[in-house]
């Protein structure tokens, strides 16, 4: 499940702040207790590890495509440790964008067919 940054916000106030355990903003929330240990720890600066929050916007595959085409030797991998997005996140935005993935762990853009070509 995908929480919105409000939310990350508020659990991590609630333990940092007001002195809550985890385990009972946990169950107020009705969240997993790891997943807000998670959250405190980021508001603490313990890890810093960023917040992949899931979006498939028009504008983000534009972001993703523009960042490929600058960097197309990376591989899945590489590519989320630069963009803080999930490899499920970025391989969306790569083939709505029209990118296939090859055996080599590299993305590469898709010909299109002689059919295509010959629609007028």
């Amino acid at each position: 499940m995908i929480y919105s940054q409000d939310v990350r916000n508020i659990a991590a106030k609630k333990v940092v702040n007001e002195k809550q355990s985890i385990s009972s903003v946990a169950r107020f929330m009705g969240i997993n207790r790891h997943t807000i240990t998670n959250w405190v720890q980021i508001a603490k600066g313990v890890i810093t590890r960023p917040i992949r929050l899931n979006d498939r916007s028009p504008e983000k595959t534009k972001e993703i495509l523009e960042f490929v085409n600058k960097n197309p030797d990376l591989s899945l991998k590489e590519m989320e440790g630069k963009l803080s997005y999930s490899d499920t996140n970025i391989a969306y935005h790569l083939k709505k964008g029209g990118y296939s993935f090859k055996k080599n762990k590299n993305y590469t853009k898709k010909e299109t067919n002689q059919k295509d070509k010959n629609i007028s």
